[in-house]
């Protein structure tokens, strides 16, 4: 996950998943462990 995402999720962006499938490693499970994304 780059800092760039991470500001965007924090600033409340609509389209922050929208780079989450290029990872390749995929950061949502960890992200929904920490409760930082619901859905």
């Amino acid at each position: 996950l780059h800092f760039s995402e991470l500001l965007s999720m924090a600033l409340g962006a609509k389209d922050q998943k929208k780079w989450f499938p290029r990872h390749i490693v995929d950061p949502v499970p960890l992200l929904k462990k920490r409760g930082l994304l619901t859905s």
